[in-house]
């Protein structure tokens, strides 16, 4: 009898060390241990805020593999002739720039390094200019031709090209527009080629710096909702999405949607590069822009306006884009577009 008593003393004693241990562990522990979940299923602060994968460098993301995120950009030469329909690819492109060309229409030079894109086009022909922003980013260049400078200093700047004429079987025509307008590759066929040669790899030297989550408020300048740039062609315009965070695109009032996705496009930030007018090089109406030098420029930002200058020193030099006091700007992570505006061109910001 004694020891029927002593047993069920033993099983009530193992039952509340059972209760209170599976207590303990509900609270995180005694000591209030940080790696746990709450009872509301939510990480702490700690866990949250701690960053995980790879750092891209060309837009402060950070990506499940290593392996993008350390190639040789890609810059591709992408049509903007009014007359077609959209684009195909700028949607993952890290760095877009849009600037003038002959016949008062513009084009894009866009940069690809951890996004891949099933479809980039339509890929156009290389100027001068084009190939010094390629060349800044120590990345390969895709396009079709090329004018009789550019053509030059591919050789005499050492770039490497990845010319339609020398590599056809990177590219393909689509059935559905007419030519020029209708020439096409992807990321895997362009990255393809530069592994093959032995030139997928690069140590970059991009003087790139960009906002810590924690200072994700603190965006300098003045409230900016919109931004208008009156190009030859049209105008295409900027608009903050306060829900997004980011400035989705329009070019002739009309959302500037991907040609594949039909998703608009956007950007995360949006510098406006003030450049001298270009010179009429020839009877085709070829224009030289001076891309060496210094000059003015703007950068939006989470609905904000600032100044900026921007300085390059050599072809293949980095553009510096900074602060009047000369410190370095820092970019929001995420894509960034840069519209190459040239004196007499009115833009008007919002």
């Amino acid at each position: 009898m004694q020891w029927g008593k002593r047993c069920t003393i033993l099983l009530l004693i193992l039952s509340l060390i059972t209760i209170l241990g599976t207590a303990g562990c509900r609270r995180g522990g005694p000591d209030g241990d940080n790696s746990q979940q709450s009872e509301e299923g939510e990480l702490d602060d700690e866990l949250q805020g701690e960053k995980t994968g790879y750092y891209a460098p060309l837009t402060g993301e950070w990506m499940e593999e290593e392996a993008p995120t350390k190639r040789r950009p890609v810059a591709v030469v992408i049509d903007n002739d009014p007359t077609f329909s959209s684009q195909s690819g700028l949607d993952k492109a890290a760095w877009i720039y849009e600037v003038p060309v002959e016949g008062g229409i513009t084009r894009f030079l866009a940069l690809y390094h951890h996004y891949d894109a099933l479809v980039l086009g339509p890929v156009r022909s290389l100027r001068p200019y084009f190939l010094d922003r390629a060349l800044e980013f120590g990345a390969a260049i895709s396009h079709i031709g090329y004018s009789p400078q550019a053509k030059k200093d591919i050789t005499e700047l050492g770039a490497i090209s990845l010319n339609e004429f020398t590599f056809p079987n990177l590219y393909w025509r689509t059935v559905d527009k007419k030519m020029p307008h209708n020439l096409y590759t992807n990321t895997e066929n362009l990255f393809g080629e530069l592994e093959e040669r032995g030139l997928d790899k690069i140590n970059p030297g991009w003087e790139i710096d960009f906002i810590q989550e924690e200072d994700l408020d603190g965006v300098p300048g003045d409230y900016a909702d919109k931004v208008r740039i009156h190009y030859h062609l049209g105008v295409v315009e900027y608009r903050y999405s306060t829900v997004e965070g980011v400035y989705k695109r329009f070019f002739r009032d009309r959302p500037h949607v991907d040609g594949e996705t039909g998703e608009q496009l956007f950007a995360a930030n949006v510098i406006i590069q003030h450049t001298e007018r270009p010179r009429v090089l020839d009877s085709e109406g070829r224009l030289e822009f001076k891309t060496i030098g210094s000059g003015q420029g703007r950068v939006l930002q989470k609905g904000r306006d600032y100044e900026a200058m921007w300085e390059k020193k050599s072809r293949e030099g980095w553009t510096r884009f900074s602060h009047p006091d000369g410190s370095l700007i820092t970019l929001l992570p995420g894509n960034t577009w840069v519209q190459v505006v040239p004196e007499g061109t009115r833009v008007e910001v919002e």
